[in-house]
């Protein structure tokens, strides 16, 4: 009995200080990625000039809208994830990933096939010159559906370190990405590429400590 409490007290004390230290590093993360998207605004008002830069920001404005709902759906996700994770039922927790992406990959590809359809209506009513950077947001809006679902399962096993690190390096890739695609005569579309690749690259990489899941692939019934 004794050995048992002593156990559990170990356990909880080694929860808490993994959940401090872990909340420690991501709002270091978090504090640097909001530095980070600061500085890329700032340089592109001065890349772009006032124009081309308020086209940026409308078109930034609109695929924040969406980022709500991706924003609602990880809360939820994380508490499901916590949840099977707490009742040690894995196999639930590989058979959620699976179904989020499949759910929210084809919310997805509709939304990119919808800007893709009204992309020229879209670049009329935000005064663009052109339609290709609408093309561009859809492909960041609709990988936006599939992107929050990792950091989901990540946070609910509390790799806060990881995605501390994964926050720096997507907000370094978006500034000198943006730079260099802006600075070569992209324009707009180079300065929203960059948002683009610099969650691409990241989102890849968060594959690799959720890989252990595939374990339980066999479990599902």
């Amino acid at each position: 009995m004794v050995d048992s409490l002593k156990n559990l007290k170990s356990r909880i004390f080694y929860f808490d200080s993994q959940l401090v230290f872990g909340s420690v590093f991501l709002f270091f993360g978090s504090m640097v990625a909001n530095l980070g998207g600061y500085i890329y605004h700032l340089m592109m008002g001065r890349m772009l000039g006032p124009k081309d830069y308020g086209d940026l920001a409308s078109l930034i404005s609109l695929s924040y809208l969406l980022s709500i709902f991706s924003g609602t759906f990880l809360t939820t996700t994380i508490k499901f994830v916590t949840k099977y994770k707490v009742e040690n039922r894995y196999e639930k927790i590989y058979s959620l990933f699976l179904g989020l992406y499949k759910i929210f990959g084809t919310i997805g590809l509709l939304i990119f096939l919808i800007f893709l359809f009204f992309k020229e209506n879209i670049g009329a009513f935000l005064n663009l010159g052109n339609s290709l950077p609408i093309i561009t947001l859809a492909l960041w809006m609709s990988f936006g559906f599939i992107s929050f679902i990792n950091e989901a399962v990540l946070r609910s096993f509390l790799k806060f370190s990881f995605l501390s690190f994964n926050a720096i390096f997507s907000t370094l890739l978006k500034l000198i990405g943006a730079f260099w695609l802006v600075k070569i005569g992209l324009g707009i579309n180079g300065a929203l590429l960059a948002i683009f690749f610099a969650s691409l690259f990241p989102f890849f990489v968060s594959f690799y400590p959720l890989l252990f899941l595939k374990k339980y692939k066999d479990k599902i019934k």
